[in-house]
């Protein structure tokens, strides 16, 4: 796998040690689910019930959290926040890296190689979307309800986009195999940390996931 090491700009920031800034880097191999051939629309359809379950589960899991592992999670997010552009660039490299038809999905680049993709300020910007919307999340674990329909509306929107729901925890799983690294070094990545973030990119993925499964069957038109 190429190096996807955060640049010598995060090292500058004080905020990692250089040996941290060589671990935040692309997740390892991810275990593909297969059948990536069917359609959201199938594959929603006839796992719908399971899909429901996982978010019901995940939802119980992230408002069981105790007030410490809350407080682990926003006092680590505190350390990642100050470089989530570069974190989020690293979580979509791994993501295109592994899934080429994830990478397919998006039409700027289509095609094109990890190399070119690295240096287009659209996957700056794309994944800073997505970890603005982990910033979200972390900010209301108090007061989930306050967010719940705003990750849901986001797992309909992507209804289009996503070329398999089974790709969705691939998000989740590449954004833990980015930040774990980076806490471990700063002694950080705890018990209760750990717990913590689990239960936030479960949810986060599995909310995905059910607000793109319950979105109407017309709306699903990839093929």
């Amino acid at each position: 796998m190429q190096d996807l090491s955060i640049t010598s700009s995060v090292k500058d920031a004080g905020k990692f040690g250089t040996t941290t800034a060589d671990h935040i880097r692309g997740s390892r191999v991810a275990k593909k689910t297969g059948g990536y051939s069917r359609s959201a629309n199938s594959e929603a359809s006839a796992d719908f019930p399971s899909i429901k379950k996982d978010y019901e589960d995940s939802l119980i899991a992230l408002t069981s959290l105790t007030d410490e592992e809350i407080q682990s999670v926003r006092d680590s997010w505190l350390i990642l926040k100050a470089h989530i552009e570069k974190i989020g660039v690293i979580v979509f490299l791994g993501l295109f890296e592994e899934h080429s038809d994830f990478r397919d999905a998006f039409a700027r680049f289509r095609g094109k190689q990890l190399v070119e993709i690295t240096r287009d300020p659209a996957l700056q910007a794309h994944g800073l979307r997505v970890l603005n919307v982990v910033d979200k999340l972390v900010g209301r674990l108090q007061k989930v309800e306050a967010i719940q329909d705003f990750i849901l509306s986001l797992g309909s929107r992507h209804c289009k986009y996503v070329p398999s729901i089974n790709l969705i925890p691939s998000v989740g799983e590449q954004l833990l195999e980015a930040i774990q690294p980076a806490l471990e070094e700063q002694g950080m990545w705890t018990e209760s940390t750990q717990r913590g973030w689990k239960a936030v990119l479960s949810y986060l993925t599995n909310a995905m996931r059910y607000g793109l499964a319950r979105t109407p069957q017309t709306s699903l038109n990839i093929t």
